[in-house]
């Protein structure tokens, strides 16, 4: 096994700020983009899709307060890999960081790379035309092995490059809600759409609508993986995971006002029945031309791929430490946890980009976006819970860092949030749940498989 790699120093690994970036990038992309007109198809209302996106942010923050106590207490290059190998056991560990190679970080490499190319094409091509598979997957393609080659050099260009491109992305997104906000509450009333009754039905669409939200949220743990290379984790750590979400929920509820008011559900209901249900993932150009024509809206569309683009680099970013981190520890090939002269995970980072061309070529956007939201589902619960058995193990360990305020209230209400819409959505969407529970066997087998290797390896 080897040993971690030194915790770095006032000048180098990343900072709060680039910390904070991450967190924002890797939320903010692909959900907010494209899985809003979803959700308000599935549930017929702006109003009660705005009530899921409350809902989903106060599951993201009671989530992000109880990983942050965890990262400080696993302080490690690795994240909820390493977690759980604490608490709950190797085998624990390793499904959590095969699940999060997989579907946490190659799948949303996919999707963000995919609809950042959708996007991109919709500035060329006429209006409503399909962008088609083959153009999407190709430019998914290059921008992924292009991030991939950036994030193998340095820490010093891999923080320049983030920092930028988070920037520019959130910068673009606060003009796009005011504006949006400021035409829309002069041309448009809010809208008065929430259903006059509530029925099993609609709580089940909404729990599977949940799973978008959700998928929109997820990104609050990913500076986990790279704790680390972070500067004074047990400051830098929890303030960026908190400032992070609470700022990406803000953002989230006005732009979600902002489509509100550009478009209402009947009509995206008629755009989902005229062109299938994917004809919904541009939700934000679709908005854009609405409130502002046609021309601001090829113009939003570019402005949209740029900003995927930061999602994209904050997920070949991290997602490669936690393939370093189970390779250092014996539970994958030793090859992948080498590094290069400069610290970075090269191997590492060339192999995630290899997995995430794999569902680029093979998978929808959607497909991605719910078989990678119910795995990840049920790993975050399992992850979330590692806080109680810390807390039961606190007499022995004498923990003095950061805590989980509202605990256990807190962290049990993301736990039995996201278990509840997890398991109706894989009762509502079958398949998807058993893509995901097929990858969660496979994972089980690959374990013991490696574990009987090594057994037999001579020493």
């Amino acid at each position: 096994m080897t040993a971690q790699p030194p915790a770095p120093d006032d000048k180098s690994g990343f900072g709060f700020s680039t910390a904070t970036f991450i967190v924002i990038a890797s939320m903010v992309g692909t959900g907010i983009l494209t899985t809003s007109g979803f959700t308000v198809v599935s549930v017929g209302s702006h109003q009660w899709a705005m009530l899921l996106w409350v809902i989903g942010g106060i599951l993201a923050i009671c989530g992000a307060l109880a990983q942050s106590e965890l990262a400080c207490r696993v302080p490690l290059t690795g994240g909820d890999y390493l977690i759980l190998n604490k608490a709950f056991g190797p085998l624990a560990g390793f499904l959590t960081g095969w699940i999060a190679a997989v579907l946490g970080f190659a799948g949303p490499i996919a999707a963000s790379s995919k609809a950042a190319a959708t996007y991109f094409l919709k500035t060329v091509q006429p209006t409503g035309q399909d962008a088609g598979f083959y153009p999407v997957a190709i430019i998914a393609t290059v921008l992924a092995i292009c991030l991939a080659w950036v994030h193998s050099q340095s820490h010093r260009q891999s923080s320049l490059t983030q920092n930028t491109v988070t920037l520019v992305k959130i910068s673009f997104l606060v003009l796009f809600m005011a504006f949006g906000l400021a035409f829309g509450l002069r041309q448009t009333p809010l809208p008065k759409d929430f259903p006059e009754k509530v029925t099993t039905g609609l709580l089940s669409e909404s729990l599977t609508s949940l799973i978008y939200i959700s998928y929109a949220y997820t990104g609050w743990n990913v500076v986990g993986f790279i704790a680390g290379e972070v500067r004074q984790p047990q400051r830098n750590l929890p303030r960026s995971i908190i400032i992070g979400t609470l700022g990406v929920t803000t953002l989230y509820l006005g732009i979600n006002l902002v489509y509100a008011l550009a478009i209402s559900a009947a009509d995206l209901n008629h755009i989902k029945d005229s062109q299938g249900f994917d004809a919904l993932t541009p939700i934000a150009e679709i908005s854009a031309r609405r409130l502002f024509g046609d021309i601001f809206g090829r113009g939003l569309s570019l402005i949209v791929a740029l900003m995927l683009v930061s999602s994209v680099s904050a997920y070949i970013l991290t997602g490669p430490r936690i393939i370093m981190a189970m390779s250092r520890q014996g539970h994958f090939i030793g090859w992948a946890g080498g590094v290069n002269s400069a610290g970075v995970p090269s191997r590492a980072t060339w192999l995630q980009a290899v997995l995430s061309l794999l569902f680029i070529w093979s998978s929808s956007l959607e497909g991605i976006i719910v078989v990678s939201s119910l795995g990840l589902g049920l790993f975050s619960i399992l992850g979330i819970s590692a806080i109680f058995v810390f807390r039961a193990r606190d007499k022995a360990n004498d923990y003095r860092g950061f805590r989980c305020p509202g605990y256990p209230l807190v962290p049990l209400v993301y736990v039995l949030g996201t278990f509840l819409l997890t398991v109706v959505t894989i009762f509502n969407k079958p398949r998807d749940g058993a893509a995901s529970l097929s990858l969660i066997i496979v994972g089980i087998i690959t374990y013991y498989m490696m574990k009987f290797v090594t057994r037999r390896r001579p020493a």
